[in-house]
Protein backbone atom coordinates (compact mmCIF):
# COMPACT_ATOMS: atom_id res chain seq x y z
CA UNK A 1 0.00 0.00 0.00
CA UNK A 2 1.23 3.50 -0.86
CA UNK A 3 1.92 6.00 1.87
CA UNK A 4 0.12 9.33 1.42
CA UNK A 5 1.92 12.67 1.50
CA UNK A 6 0.18 16.06 1.38
CA UNK A 7 2.65 18.78 0.46
CA UNK A 8 3.33 21.86 -1.61
CA UNK A 9 5.26 21.69 -4.88
CA UNK A 10 8.63 22.59 -3.33
CA UNK A 11 8.33 19.81 -0.75
CA UNK A 12 7.28 17.39 -3.50
CA UNK A 13 10.49 18.10 -5.43
CA UNK A 14 12.53 17.48 -2.26
CA UNK A 15 10.83 14.22 -1.34
CA UNK A 16 10.86 12.64 -4.77
CA UNK A 17 14.68 12.66 -4.83
CA UNK A 18 14.84 10.32 -1.81
CA UNK A 19 11.73 8.21 -2.47
CA UNK A 20 12.12 4.65 -1.17
CA UNK A 21 8.53 3.33 -1.23
CA UNK A 22 5.30 3.63 -3.21
CA UNK A 23 3.79 7.05 -2.50
CA UNK A 24 0.55 8.93 -3.16
CA UNK A 25 1.30 12.65 -3.39
CA UNK A 26 -1.41 15.29 -2.98
CA UNK A 27 0.24 18.45 -4.22
CA UNK A 28 -1.22 21.77 -3.14
CA UNK A 29 -0.33 25.41 -3.69
CA UNK A 30 1.21 27.28 -6.60
CA UNK A 31 3.68 26.06 -9.17
CA UNK A 32 7.27 27.28 -8.97
CA UNK A 33 9.50 26.63 -11.97
CA UNK A 34 12.88 25.04 -11.25
CA UNK A 35 16.07 26.15 -12.96
CA UNK A 36 18.06 23.93 -15.31
CA UNK A 37 20.74 23.48 -12.63
CA UNK A 38 18.12 22.38 -10.11
CA UNK A 39 16.59 19.94 -12.57
CA UNK A 40 19.97 18.43 -13.40
CA UNK A 41 20.28 17.40 -9.76
CA UNK A 42 17.45 14.89 -10.16
CA UNK A 43 19.65 12.60 -12.28
CA UNK A 44 16.94 11.86 -14.83
CA UNK A 45 18.05 9.80 -17.84
CA UNK A 46 19.75 11.96 -20.46
CA UNK A 47 17.16 11.20 -23.12
CA UNK A 48 14.33 12.16 -20.76
CA UNK A 49 16.03 15.41 -19.84
CA UNK A 50 16.50 16.34 -23.49
CA UNK A 51 12.88 15.46 -24.28
CA UNK A 52 11.25 17.37 -21.44
CA UNK A 53 13.52 20.31 -20.76
CA UNK A 54 12.63 22.11 -23.98
CA UNK A 55 9.11 22.67 -22.63
CA UNK A 56 9.92 23.25 -18.99
CA UNK A 57 7.62 26.27 -18.81
CA UNK A 58 4.76 23.78 -18.46
CA UNK A 59 4.45 22.38 -14.93
CA UNK A 60 3.43 18.85 -15.88
CA UNK A 61 6.43 18.45 -18.16
CA UNK A 62 8.59 19.38 -15.19
CA UNK A 63 6.77 16.82 -13.05
CA UNK A 64 7.29 14.23 -15.80
CA UNK A 65 11.03 14.85 -15.64
CA UNK A 66 11.00 14.38 -11.87
CA UNK A 67 9.06 11.12 -12.22
CA UNK A 68 11.54 9.82 -14.78
CA UNK A 69 14.26 10.00 -12.11
CA UNK A 70 12.37 7.81 -9.59
CA UNK A 71 14.13 4.57 -8.74
CA UNK A 72 12.95 1.50 -10.68
CA UNK A 73 10.14 -0.45 -9.01
CA UNK A 74 8.71 2.48 -7.00
CA UNK A 75 5.18 3.56 -7.99
CA UNK A 76 3.93 7.15 -7.67
CA UNK A 77 0.33 8.44 -7.65
CA UNK A 78 -0.45 12.13 -8.03
CA UNK A 79 -3.45 14.18 -6.96
CA UNK A 80 -3.10 17.58 -8.62
CA UNK A 81 -6.65 18.85 -8.11
CA UNK A 82 -5.43 21.53 -5.66
CA UNK A 83 -2.25 22.27 -7.61
CA UNK A 84 -2.37 25.88 -8.82
CA UNK A 85 -0.88 25.31 -12.27
CA UNK A 86 -1.16 27.90 -15.08
CA UNK A 87 -4.27 27.57 -17.21
CA UNK A 88 -4.26 26.04 -20.66
CA UNK A 89 -0.87 24.31 -20.63
CA UNK A 90 0.11 21.30 -22.72
CA UNK A 91 2.13 18.37 -21.42
CA UNK A 92 3.58 15.04 -22.50
CA UNK A 93 4.00 12.09 -20.14
CA UNK A 94 6.10 9.53 -22.01
CA UNK A 95 7.76 6.32 -20.84
CA UNK A 96 7.11 7.05 -17.19
CA UNK A 97 7.34 3.61 -15.61
CA UNK A 98 6.95 5.07 -12.11
CA UNK A 99 3.50 6.61 -12.69
CA UNK A 100 0.62 4.52 -11.36
CA UNK A 101 -2.23 7.05 -11.39
CA UNK A 102 -3.05 10.73 -11.69
CA UNK A 103 -5.79 13.25 -10.89
CA UNK A 104 -5.14 16.11 -13.29
CA UNK A 105 -5.25 19.81 -12.28
CA UNK A 106 -8.51 21.73 -12.62
CA UNK A 107 -6.73 24.11 -15.00
CA UNK A 108 -6.24 21.43 -17.66
CA UNK A 109 -7.74 22.33 -21.05
CA UNK A 110 -6.45 19.61 -23.39
CA UNK A 111 -4.89 16.20 -23.74
CA UNK A 112 -2.75 16.46 -26.87
CA UNK A 113 -1.24 13.60 -28.85
CA UNK A 114 1.13 11.63 -26.60
CA UNK A 115 -0.18 13.29 -23.44
CA UNK A 116 0.10 9.79 -21.95
CA UNK A 117 2.26 7.52 -24.06
CA UNK A 118 4.03 4.26 -23.17
CA UNK A 119 3.37 4.60 -19.43
CA UNK A 120 3.38 0.86 -18.90
CA UNK A 121 2.35 0.91 -15.20
CA UNK A 122 -0.30 3.62 -15.43
CA UNK A 123 -3.63 2.32 -14.07
CA UNK A 124 -5.89 5.38 -13.90
CA UNK A 125 -6.32 8.93 -15.27
CA UNK A 126 -8.98 11.23 -13.84
CA UNK A 127 -9.99 14.63 -15.22
CA UNK A 128 -11.77 16.34 -12.29
CA UNK A 129 -14.88 18.48 -12.42
CA UNK A 130 -14.06 21.92 -13.75
CA UNK A 131 -16.47 24.87 -13.44
CA UNK A 132 -17.80 25.54 -16.98
CA UNK A 133 -16.02 28.40 -18.72
CA UNK A 134 -17.52 30.02 -21.87
CA UNK A 135 -14.04 30.78 -23.26
CA UNK A 136 -12.63 27.27 -23.35
CA UNK A 137 -13.56 23.63 -22.88
CA UNK A 138 -11.44 20.53 -22.48
CA UNK A 139 -10.33 18.85 -25.71
CA UNK A 140 -8.94 15.34 -26.17
CA UNK A 141 -6.89 14.85 -29.32
CA UNK A 142 -6.12 11.84 -31.52
CA UNK A 143 -3.72 9.36 -29.86
CA UNK A 144 -3.69 11.32 -26.61
CA UNK A 145 -3.44 8.07 -24.64
CA UNK A 146 -1.56 5.17 -26.17
CA UNK A 147 0.36 2.03 -25.27
CA UNK A 148 -0.66 2.11 -21.61
CA UNK A 149 -1.08 -1.63 -21.16
CA UNK A 150 -2.27 -1.55 -17.51
CA UNK A 151 -4.68 1.39 -17.83
CA UNK A 152 -8.03 0.32 -16.40
CA UNK A 153 -9.75 3.62 -15.64
CA UNK A 154 -10.07 6.86 -17.58
CA UNK A 155 -12.67 9.01 -15.83
CA UNK A 156 -13.88 12.42 -17.02
CA UNK A 157 -15.95 14.40 -14.54
CA UNK A 158 -16.26 17.57 -16.68
CA UNK A 159 -18.16 18.32 -19.88
CA UNK A 160 -15.83 18.07 -22.88
CA UNK A 161 -15.64 20.59 -25.69
CA UNK A 162 -14.26 18.27 -28.35
CA UNK A 163 -12.76 14.82 -28.81
CA UNK A 164 -10.86 13.84 -31.93
CA UNK A 165 -11.41 10.45 -33.51
CA UNK A 166 -9.27 7.62 -32.10
CA UNK A 167 -8.06 9.35 -28.90
CA UNK A 168 -7.10 6.08 -27.16
CA UNK A 169 -4.83 3.51 -28.80
CA UNK A 170 -3.55 0.14 -27.65
CA UNK A 171 -4.82 0.17 -24.08
CA UNK A 172 -6.25 -3.38 -23.90
CA UNK A 173 -7.42 -3.24 -20.27
CA UNK A 174 -9.44 -0.04 -20.69
CA UNK A 175 -12.89 -1.41 -21.48
CA UNK A 176 -14.88 1.81 -21.18
CA UNK A 177 -14.22 5.49 -20.57
CA UNK A 178 -16.27 6.85 -17.64
CA UNK A 179 -17.86 9.96 -19.10
CA UNK A 180 -21.42 11.06 -18.48
CA UNK A 181 -22.34 14.10 -20.59
CA UNK A 182 -25.88 15.46 -20.65
CA UNK A 183 -26.54 13.14 -23.56
CA UNK A 184 -24.37 10.73 -25.55
CA UNK A 185 -22.90 12.86 -28.32
CA UNK A 186 -20.06 12.19 -30.80
CA UNK A 187 -17.51 12.97 -28.06
CA UNK A 188 -18.84 10.09 -25.99
CA UNK A 189 -18.67 7.68 -28.91
CA UNK A 190 -15.14 8.78 -29.87
CA UNK A 191 -14.14 7.71 -26.36
CA UNK A 192 -16.29 4.54 -26.47
CA UNK A 193 -16.45 3.55 -30.16
CA UNK A 194 -17.74 0.03 -29.53
CA UNK A 195 -21.03 1.52 -28.29
CA UNK A 196 -21.67 3.49 -31.49
CA UNK A 197 -24.60 2.30 -33.61
CA UNK A 198 -25.49 4.38 -36.67
CA UNK A 199 -28.89 2.68 -36.90
CA UNK A 200 -30.00 4.69 -33.87
CA UNK A 201 -29.46 8.01 -35.66
CA UNK A 202 -32.88 9.28 -36.68
CA UNK A 203 -33.95 12.91 -36.97
CA UNK A 204 -37.65 13.73 -37.20
CA UNK A 205 -39.61 16.83 -38.16
CA UNK A 206 -43.31 17.40 -38.66
CA UNK A 207 -43.25 15.86 -42.15
CA UNK A 208 -39.87 14.16 -42.51
CA UNK A 209 -37.45 11.59 -41.19
CA UNK A 210 -33.70 11.87 -41.82
CA UNK A 211 -31.73 8.67 -41.37
CA UNK A 212 -28.40 7.31 -42.69
CA UNK A 213 -28.26 6.89 -46.47
CA UNK A 214 -27.01 3.37 -47.27
CA UNK A 215 -26.20 1.22 -50.28
CA UNK A 216 -29.55 -0.58 -49.92
CA UNK A 217 -31.21 2.74 -50.83
CA UNK A 218 -29.74 2.72 -54.35
CA UNK A 219 -32.98 2.11 -56.26
CA UNK A 220 -34.96 4.55 -54.13
CA UNK A 221 -32.44 7.37 -54.38
CA UNK A 222 -31.82 7.14 -58.12
CA UNK A 223 -34.66 9.57 -58.78
CA UNK A 224 -32.81 12.19 -56.73
CA UNK A 225 -29.59 11.81 -58.70
CA UNK A 226 -30.31 10.39 -62.16
CA UNK A 227 -33.54 12.12 -63.17
CA UNK A 228 -32.59 14.22 -66.26
CA UNK A 229 -34.67 17.06 -64.81
CA UNK A 230 -32.32 17.10 -61.78
CA UNK A 231 -28.97 17.24 -63.54
CA UNK A 232 -28.61 20.99 -63.89
CA UNK A 233 -27.31 21.39 -60.35
CA UNK A 234 -26.50 17.87 -59.12
CA UNK A 235 -22.80 16.93 -59.12
CA UNK A 236 -22.08 15.32 -62.51
CA UNK A 237 -19.73 12.72 -61.01
CA UNK A 238 -22.79 10.99 -59.51
CA UNK A 239 -24.86 11.04 -62.71
CA UNK A 240 -24.26 7.38 -63.57
CA UNK A 241 -25.39 4.25 -61.75
CA UNK A 242 -21.79 3.10 -61.23
CA UNK A 243 -20.70 6.38 -59.67
CA UNK A 244 -23.85 6.62 -57.58
CA UNK A 245 -23.22 3.16 -56.11
CA UNK A 246 -19.67 4.16 -55.28
CA UNK A 247 -20.95 7.26 -53.48
CA UNK A 248 -23.46 5.21 -51.47
CA UNK A 249 -20.74 2.72 -50.53
CA UNK A 250 -18.57 5.59 -49.33
CA UNK A 251 -21.46 7.08 -47.36
CA UNK A 252 -22.21 3.73 -45.69
CA UNK A 253 -18.58 3.22 -44.67
CA UNK A 254 -18.54 6.67 -43.07
CA UNK A 255 -21.59 5.75 -40.98
CA UNK A 256 -19.86 2.67 -39.55
CA UNK A 257 -17.49 4.59 -37.24
CA UNK A 258 -18.12 7.53 -34.89
CA UNK A 259 -15.56 9.65 -36.77
CA UNK A 260 -18.52 10.78 -38.93
CA UNK A 261 -16.43 12.79 -41.38
CA UNK A 262 -19.42 12.43 -43.73
CA UNK A 263 -23.03 12.19 -42.56
CA UNK A 264 -25.07 11.50 -45.68
CA UNK A 265 -28.77 11.39 -44.84
CA UNK A 266 -31.75 10.01 -46.70
CA UNK A 267 -34.70 12.43 -46.54
CA UNK A 268 -37.90 10.41 -46.09
CA UNK A 269 -41.58 11.27 -45.84
CA UNK A 270 -42.67 10.52 -42.29
CA UNK A 271 -46.02 8.97 -43.30
CA UNK A 272 -44.63 6.46 -45.83
CA UNK A 273 -40.83 6.53 -45.25
CA UNK A 274 -40.45 7.01 -49.00
CA UNK A 275 -37.06 8.56 -49.85
CA UNK A 276 -37.64 11.93 -51.50
CA UNK A 277 -34.15 13.39 -51.23
CA UNK A 278 -30.70 13.26 -49.74
CA UNK A 279 -28.61 15.58 -47.57
CA UNK A 280 -24.81 15.28 -47.12
CA UNK A 281 -23.12 16.97 -44.16
CA UNK A 282 -19.32 16.79 -44.36
CA UNK A 283 -16.67 17.69 -41.79
CA UNK A 284 -14.40 19.61 -44.12
CA UNK A 285 -11.68 19.93 -41.45
CA UNK A 286 -10.93 16.27 -42.26
CA UNK A 287 -10.44 16.85 -45.99
CA UNK A 288 -8.15 18.87 -48.19
CA UNK A 289 -9.45 22.28 -49.24
CA UNK A 290 -10.76 22.95 -52.71
CA UNK A 291 -8.77 25.73 -54.30
CA UNK A 292 -11.78 27.92 -55.06
CA UNK A 293 -13.19 28.18 -51.53
CA UNK A 294 -11.28 30.47 -49.17
CA UNK A 295 -12.45 29.11 -45.80
CA UNK A 296 -13.59 25.49 -45.66
CA UNK A 297 -13.28 24.90 -41.94
CA UNK A 298 -16.24 23.38 -40.13
CA UNK A 299 -18.98 21.48 -41.96
CA UNK A 300 -20.35 21.82 -45.46
CA UNK A 301 -23.95 20.98 -46.24
CA UNK A 302 -25.86 20.16 -49.39
CA UNK A 303 -29.23 18.74 -50.42
CA UNK A 304 -31.17 17.30 -53.30
CA UNK A 305 -34.94 16.79 -53.50
CA UNK A 306 -36.67 14.59 -56.10
CA UNK A 307 -38.22 16.70 -58.86
CA UNK A 308 -41.85 15.99 -57.98
CA UNK A 309 -41.31 17.02 -54.35
CA UNK A 310 -39.56 20.31 -54.99
CA UNK A 311 -40.98 23.73 -54.05
CA UNK A 312 -42.73 22.34 -50.97
CA UNK A 313 -40.20 23.42 -48.34
CA UNK A 314 -38.75 19.95 -47.78
CA UNK A 315 -35.10 20.97 -48.30
CA UNK A 316 -35.35 23.78 -45.75
CA UNK A 317 -37.20 21.59 -43.24
CA UNK A 318 -34.64 18.78 -43.54
CA UNK A 319 -31.61 21.05 -43.47
CA UNK A 320 -32.76 22.99 -40.39
CA UNK A 321 -33.31 19.76 -38.46
CA UNK A 322 -29.96 18.25 -39.44
CA UNK A 323 -28.14 21.48 -38.55
CA UNK A 324 -29.70 21.50 -35.06
CA UNK A 325 -28.67 17.86 -34.62
CA UNK A 326 -25.12 18.64 -35.76
CA UNK A 327 -24.76 21.55 -33.33
CA UNK A 328 -25.39 19.30 -30.35
CA UNK A 329 -24.23 15.86 -31.50
CA UNK A 330 -21.21 16.81 -33.63
CA UNK A 331 -20.36 20.07 -31.81
CA UNK A 332 -20.46 21.81 -35.19
CA UNK A 333 -19.00 25.32 -35.00
CA UNK A 334 -19.19 26.55 -38.61
CA UNK A 335 -21.50 25.73 -41.52
CA UNK A 336 -20.97 26.58 -45.16
CA UNK A 337 -22.37 25.65 -48.55
CA UNK A 338 -22.11 26.62 -52.18
CA UNK A 339 -24.46 26.62 -55.16
CA UNK A 340 -24.55 27.80 -58.73
CA UNK A 341 -25.37 31.49 -58.81
CA UNK A 342 -28.56 30.90 -60.83
CA UNK A 343 -29.78 28.18 -58.40
CA UNK A 344 -32.11 30.51 -56.53
CA UNK A 345 -33.86 27.66 -54.68
CA UNK A 346 -30.65 26.45 -52.97
CA UNK A 347 -29.56 29.99 -52.16
CA UNK A 348 -32.98 30.54 -50.57
CA UNK A 349 -32.42 27.49 -48.33
CA UNK A 350 -28.97 28.78 -47.34
CA UNK A 351 -30.49 32.08 -46.26
CA UNK A 352 -33.20 30.23 -44.29
CA UNK A 353 -30.37 28.51 -42.40
CA UNK A 354 -29.01 31.91 -41.37
CA UNK A 355 -26.10 31.77 -43.80
CA UNK A 356 -24.78 34.89 -45.51
CA UNK A 357 -22.85 35.49 -48.69
CA UNK A 358 -19.06 35.10 -48.41
CA UNK A 359 -17.56 34.84 -51.88
CA UNK A 360 -18.01 33.44 -55.37
CA UNK A 361 -15.80 31.72 -57.91
CA UNK A 362 -15.83 30.65 -61.54
CA UNK A 363 -15.56 27.05 -62.72
CA UNK A 364 -15.87 25.11 -65.98
CA UNK A 365 -18.72 22.57 -66.13
CA UNK A 366 -18.69 19.21 -67.96
CA UNK A 367 -19.87 20.88 -71.16
CA UNK A 368 -16.95 23.30 -71.08
CA UNK A 369 -19.12 26.25 -70.09
CA UNK A 370 -17.94 28.83 -67.56
CA UNK A 371 -20.26 29.11 -64.57
CA UNK A 372 -20.28 30.90 -61.22
CA UNK A 373 -20.77 29.43 -57.77
CA UNK A 374 -21.53 31.42 -54.63
CA UNK A 375 -20.39 30.48 -51.13
CA UNK A 376 -22.53 31.14 -48.03
CA UNK A 377 -21.55 30.43 -44.40
CA UNK A 378 -22.52 30.98 -40.78
CA UNK A 379 -20.56 30.72 -37.53
CA UNK A 380 -22.43 28.77 -34.86
CA UNK A 381 -22.55 30.25 -31.36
Amino acid sequence: MSKKVVCDYTEFTRQITTLTEDTFFEIQGSYESLSEDQLMCFNAPDEQFEEYYGTMETPLDQIALLLSSVRDGIMVELDLRKFEAPCGFSFFFKNLNSLKGIYLPTTITALYKDAFSDCINLEYIIIPYIIPNPFFAISVYTEAIQNCSKLKQFKIESELGSVNFNPICNCPNLKKVEYTPKFKDANYYHLNPTEFNYEKIRIETERLIMRPLLLKDFEAVKKCYLDPRMLDYEEKEYSSEKNLKEELERAEKCWMLPKLSLCHFAICLKETEEIIGHLPLMNTDAYESEENCEDQTGHSIGWGIAYEYQKQGYATEAAKAVVEWAKSFLKMYRLWAYADKENKASIHVMKKLGMTYETEFKYIDDEGQERIRVVYAVEEE
